[in-house]
C-alpha cells in the first residue's frame, strides 16, 4: 500500500496545468482512479482479521480520499471565484476559510480521538455495516456502496482535507495580499466602453498572446482591470451579449480600421 500511495502522490505532483480549476479537475480523476484500485484490492483480499479492517479504513482509505475531498472543494472554490477581483477574493477566501475552521471545531472530540491515537471506539468507527453506531458520512457517500465504506472513515478523511485546505487558503490569502499592498494605484483611465475592453481581453486570451495562453480568462481581465482602473464586473456575461451581436468584432473591427487610416495618413495615401 506504500508504493501505491507513492505512486499517487507521484501523479498529482507531475501534473502540467497552470489553470487551477483544470489542475484540480485533473487531480479529482486520479483521485478516482486510485480509489477504484483500493476497493478492487480489498474485494479480492478480504480481511482476514478485523485489526486489518480498522487500519485500512482508518489509515489507508482515509489518506487517498483525503485528496479526493481537497480536490473537489478546491475545485469548486475556484469555479466560485472565477469573476472576482484580488481584494474580492481575499474577502471569500478568509470566509472559506472561517467555514472550514468552524467545521473542525465542531468535530474537536473525533480529531481528539484521532490525534491522541484513541482505539476505543475504532470497531464501531471503521468496521463496515455496523448498524449500532450513528453514521457520520455524506448519506449519498455511504449509500452508494457499504461494502467500501465505515461509519467514520470518511469524516478521517475529511479532517484531515479540510487541514489541507486551511493551509492552501492562508498560502492564497498571503500571495494576494502582497499583490494588493504592492500594487499601485495606475494614473491610466479606460475611456472606452467597459464592453470593447471585455472585447479586446478576449481577443488576447483566444490568441494566446500572454504566457503562450497559460493564463486564466479571470487572471487577464484582472490584469487590464487593474491598469485602466476599470471594474469590469461579470465578465463572462458581458462577453455573451458579445457573441449575441450583430458584430460581435466591432471594438477591433473598429481598431483595425483606425490604424489603417493612421498608416494611410504617414504614407500619403
Amino acid at each position: 500500500m506504500n508504493n501505491l500511495y507513492l505512486s499517487f502522490e507521484e501523479k498529482l505532483n507531475i501534473i502540467d496545468e497552470n489553470n487551477q480549476i483544470d489542475k484540480a479537475l485533473k487531480a479529482i480523476s486520479i483521485c478516482e482512479e486510485y480509489l477504484c484500485i483500493l476497493k478492487k484490492h480489498i474485494e479480492e483480499n478480504p480481511f482476514k482479521t478485523k485489526e486489518e479492517e480498522i487500519y485500512f479504513f482508518k489509515f489507508i482509505k482515509p489518506k487517498f480520499l483525503a485528496k479526493l475531498i481537497f480536490y473537489t472543494k478546491w475545485h469548486n472554490i475556484q469555479i466560485r471565484k472565477i469573476t472576482f477581483n484580488n481584494k474580492t477574493s481575499v474577502k471569500y477566501y478568509e470566509k472559506e476559510f472561517k467555514k472550514l475552521k468552524r467545521f473542525l471545531k465542531e468535530n474537536i472530540e473525533f480529531q481528539t480521538y484521532l490525534n491522541a491515537n484513541q482505539t476505543h471506539f475504532d470497531e464501531q468507527f471503521f468496521i463496515r455495516n455496523n448498524n449500532n453506531f450513528i453514521s457520520y458520512v455524506e448519506p449519498l457517500y455511504i449509500t452508494l456502496d457499504k461494502s467500501f465504506n465505515t461509519t467514520h472513515d470518511y469524516l478521517t478523511a475529511q479532517i484531515s482535507a479540510y487541514d489541507m485546505l486551511m493551509k492552501k487558503l492562508q498560502e492564497e490569502i498571503c500571495k494576494l495580499s502582497k499583490k494588493i499592498n504592492n500594487q499601485s494605484i495606475s494614473q491610466y483611465k479606460w475611456s472606452d466602453k467597459k464592453v470593447d475592453l471585455v472585447e479586446l481581453i478576449y481577443a488576447i486570451y483566444t490568441a494566446n498572446s500572454i504566457n503562450r495562453g497559460k493564463i486564466e480568462i479571470s487572471e487577464l481581465a484582472e490584469i487590464f482591470s487593474e491598469m485602466f482602473n476599470e471594474d469590469l464586473g461579470n465578465i463572462y456575461r458581458i462577453y455573451a451579449e458579445i457573441k449575441n451581436r450583430k458584430n460581435p468584432t466591432r471594438y477591433i473591427d473598429h481598431l483595425k480600421e483606425k490604424l489603417l487610416e493612421k498608416i494611410d495618413d504617414e504614407l500619403g495615401n
